[in-house]
């Protein structure tokens, strides 16, 4: 077994007040005392971990208390949750995503590893895109390529478009690429599900990529807010929605107060059509106060549902 593993198990004995001597520790990973005397010493130098030799007892303990692994473990397991789910419904390859599922791992010790099938991330749906366009994007990416695609928008048009390819993204749903447009000559986003017929132009690179600016268009947000124009929007929450909201991060600028046993959420979107869906996925506990065509919007969405219950 690896140092990190004999590390773990000397930081989880130790935290746990157990006995523990250099010849129960070469026992259990059958290795000689000296490597488990400059095990001990690593974890004191890098790790000033308070580890001192109870000469009464005959054992080691912690000085103190003291715990490498109790915090770090807690995270590792989450993202290994996150991870896992992520990659089963991303596709990703096997043999990759069982890869990092090891690296995992091998920081854990063995009750943690048992611990963490216990321990399940279940994200909301998502959208796949084609491997084949993955693959294609991915491609002019690392070569430094322009690429040519055809592009159906949510209203069904369709347009032929010509990018440099910047950024691959997935906000937890679906896959984006972030791209310089060549002829609009401006940063435009992409779902890639709604991509097809991808090719590589051997065309020189019109952008020159700027870390900050693309880091910002980024930041602006992913879902509701995938867009580059902002606009402001008031919701206003109540009952269950208000408990459920009140511990989310919609936007990183999201402003929230509470009033009257109401949630008042300010926030900057992009999309009325995906900020209105995710409104109206909170029913009669969710409302628009702002803009005035957010409310329309609403309204008329509700007249829609209306009319199927009529009908």
């Amino acid at each position: 077994m690896s140092q990190t593993e004999r590390i773990i198990y000397i930081d989880k004995q130790l935290s746990e007040k157990k006995n523990l001597t250099v010849t129960k520790i070469a026992c259990e990973f059958e290795i000689s005392t000296r490597q488990v005397k400059r095990d001990i010493e690593y974890m004191r130098d890098r790790f000033l971990a308070p580890i001192i030799y109870d000469h009464r007892e005959h054992y080691y303990k912690y000085e103190n208390d003291f715990s490498l692994t109790n915090s770090s473990d807690d995270k590792t397991l989450i993202f290994k949750a996150i991870f896992e789910n992520f990659s089963n419904a991303n596709g990703l390859q096997p043999l990759s995503s069982t890869l990092i599922k090891e690296g995992f791992d091998s920081t854990l010790d063995e009750s943690t590893r048992k611990l963490s099938k216990k321990i399940l991330f279940l994200s909301p749906i998502v959208d796949l895109p084609n491997q084949n366009i993955f693959s294609v994007v991915s491609f002019t990416m690392k070569n430094n390529y322009c690429l040519k695609f055809n592009y159906i928008n949510l209203k069904n048009e369709l347009s032929i478009r010509e990018v440099q390819p910047l950024r691959l993204i997935n906000d937890g749903k679906a896959w984006y690429l972030i791209a310089f447009d060549i002829n609009k000559k401006d940063l435009r986003n992409f779902h890639l599900s709604r991509m097809e017929k991808p090719q590589e132009l051997l065309k020189e690179y019109l952008y020159k990529e700027d870390e900050k600016e693309l880091t910002n268009y980024i930041s602006s947000g992913f879902g509701v807010f995938m867009n580059a124009i902002s606009y402001f929007a008031t919701i206003e929450f109540k009952d269950t929605a208000a408990n459920m909201v009140k511990t989310q991060t919609w936007h990183k600028d999201q402003k929230v107060i509470i009033e009257n046993n109401k949630l008042i959420m300010t926030l900057p979107f992009s999309s009325y059509t995906e900020i209105l869906s995710k409104i109206l996925s909170y029913g009669s506990n969710a409302k628009p106060t702002s803009p005035d065509k957010l409310i329309s919007m609403w309204k008329d969405e509700i007249k829609k549902m209306n009319k199927l219950i009529i009908s």
